[in-house]
């Protein structure tokens, strides 16, 4: 062979890597990079680190606008900023609790359930407290009897908000009662 020949040879050799490397990243690339950062976000929100839990989820909503995870820490995050922040009242509070059920509802639609998701418990936490900080009770609370339904010796908080919300909104004091007890001896 000639010293032209390998040249090309070389040149159609590099030609072939870097169009392998355009459509692998065309085609894995998106993917892979939700991943990431989906990943990246869930050790951020088990750190409490919030803010960078938030840019992660944001970059990875980008590359997959719809993984149901993505959609689901998303709606735990904001939820998770406002009892960070403690500012449970206010109107920076009530949009950030709509925007948290618009995730979760998202994160429903693209396909979250309870097989495929392992904080499914405490998703419902989640979803039923941002509906109970806005006002909406009764959607509030049949996440919170969902959530007794499924898991009923991990859910304090479900029991103890629909006990009030039968207390107080509902004069249900005997169903409270029944709703609550049981989690004087569960194992919360």
């Amino acid at each position: 062979m000639d010293g032209g020949s390998k040249l090309k040879q070389r040149i159609l050799g590099l030609v072939v890597i870097i169009a392998l490397v355009v459509l692998v990243s065309f085609f894995f690339g998106p993917q892979a990079a939700a991943t990431y950062y989906l990943r990246a976000a869930e050790t951020a929100f088990e750190e409490g680190k919030l803010e960078n839990a938030m840019a992660y989820l944001k970059k990875s909503s980008y590359f997959d606008a719809k993984n149901f995870k993505t959609h689901a820490l998303l709606g735990r995050t904001f939820v998770a900023l406002n009892r960070q922040k403690g500012n449970v009242h206010e109107v920076e509070a009530q949009n950030l609790y709509r925007e948290s059920i618009n995730q979760f509802g998202s994160a429903f639609a693209f396909g979250l359930n309870e097989r495929n998701y392992p904080s499914y418990g405490e998703l419902l936490d989640d979803y039923g407290t941002a509906y109970w900080r806005i006002g909406e009770y009764d959607k509030a609370d049949n996440l919170f009897l969902e959530r007794i339904g499924k898991y009923p010796d991990s859910s304090f908080l479900a029991r103890f908000l629909v006990a009030v919300d039968y207390t107080e909104r509902l004069n249900r004091a005997a169903e409270a009662r029944d709703v609550i007890l049981p989690a004087f001896t569960a194992s919360n």
